[in-house]
């Protein structure tokens, strides 16, 4: 009776997937950060329990053989996290955008050089950095005193991020401000305190923007969450912190009326707001778990964005 080894590799191989093909595959279990067979059960690898050169031929024929199901996740124990992490990003995002938006030569006066630097390294917003570089400042008068004229060209386009990609501008933004800070003594202390602090003169007095607390230019520029990531909680707390400066209620008071306002003001039900990780995220998530040899054997991804 001839033995198991005796048969050619590729016989063995086809005994392989033929032990541990799944009828739809495997799916993800989010909580586990684990796969299952399509119909719930455990995959089941027995087999590889046999001696070490089965285990070492069987280690990745289930990755090669099966298709690995990712979904979208909406659980009420993780939307809560998914929600402010979301509002996390935006939120770097915007203030990005406006310390770049706010610098007028009365706010920050940038010299030739660093303009240069700035524009070497990012040649694709040359014309927005040329258009910072050489505007004017702005006032406009009323009874309550002198205003900023903000330009039309707010961060360029409607979107906000000159016609690029939100991730390309979050980039290209948190650099340009990486690169100023790597050259605050060549600025005013005032200044660039008031700067780094996002106060700005607005008016007869020097205040925010839009009245919000503003985040600390070196903690708002060493923030680069990743938008695939699925944080735990305390890792938005900390975040939050860092970009607002406040403990995490008084950001959760706030999250709670402003979801008020939308329900009184547009009619909506923010209760039915669903939020969510997506199965890209998910599927991250899990591949990163995995050594890179591992991951070389995998043939086959479904995502599921429901």
């Amino acid at each position: 009776m001839p033995h198991f080894f005796d048969l050619p590799r590729e016989v063995r191989d086809l005994i392989y997937g033929q032990y541990v093909i799944s009828d739809g595959g495997y799916v993800l279990d989010f909580e586990s950060n684990t796969l299952r067979c399509a119909n719930g059960d455990n995959i089941d690898l027995a087999f590889m329990l046999t001696c070490k050169a089965v285990a070492n031929e069987l280690r990745t024929v289930p990755f090669s053989t099966n298709t690995l199901d990712f979904s979208t996740t909406c659980s009420e124990e993780h939307r809560v996290t998914a929600g402010r992490f979301g509002d996390i990003v935006m939120r770097i995002s915007k203030q990005l955008g406006e310390k770049l938006h706010n610098i007028y030569p009365d706010n920050l006066s940038v010299p030739d050089d660093v303009w240069e630097e700035l524009t070497r390294d990012h040649p694709r917003f040359a014309p927005y950095l040329g258009m910072i570089k050489g505007r004017a400042n702005k006032w406009w008068t009323n009874d309550q005193g002198k205003l900023r004229q903000h330009s039309d060209w707010r961060n360029v386009s409607s979107t906000g991020c000159c016609e690029e990609t939100p991730s390309v501008f979050r980039k290209f933004s948190r650099a340009a401000m990486q690169t100023i800070l790597a050259h605050k003594d060549r600025f005013s202390p005032e200044p660039f305190s008031n700067f780094q602090n996002g106060v700005f003169v607005l008016g007869e007095e020097r205040r925010n923007d839009d009245g919000t607390e503003p985040a600390h230019l070196e903690r708002l520029a060493g923030l680069n969450p990743d938008p695939w990531e699925i944080p735990t909680r305390q890792r938005v707390d900390g975040m939050m912190n860092l970009i607002r400066n406040i403990e995490a209620e008084r950001m959760e008071a706030e999250r709670k009326a402003r979801r008020e306002r939308w329900d009184r003001d547009c009619g909506l039900d923010t209760s039915l707001i669903k939020y969510h990780y997506s199965a890209a995220a998910v599927a991250i998530r899990f591949l990163k778990s995995l050594s890179r040899d591992t991951r070389l054997n995998i043939r086959k991804i479904l995502l599921k964005e429901e």
